[in-house]
């Protein structure tokens, strides 16, 4: 769960879910919602590595 704060710009308690990674062209993303801090960056990554089996 990726808490609302300051730093990433969230309004409200996000999710990030490593099972449905997809690709999204850019045309098709819509506005900017947030940023994820370096622990969550780091977490994602590793998660999305164990997830892939990587």
């Amino acid at each position: 769960m990726v808490v609302p704060s300051t730093l990433n710009g969230l309004s409200k308690y996000s999710y990030i879910e490593v099972d449905k990674v997809s690709t999204v062209p850019r045309r098709n993303l819509g506005n900017f919602v947030g940023r994820l801090e370096d622990a969550h960056l780091e977490d994602l990554s590793h998660a999305v590595t164990v997830f892939l089996g990587l």
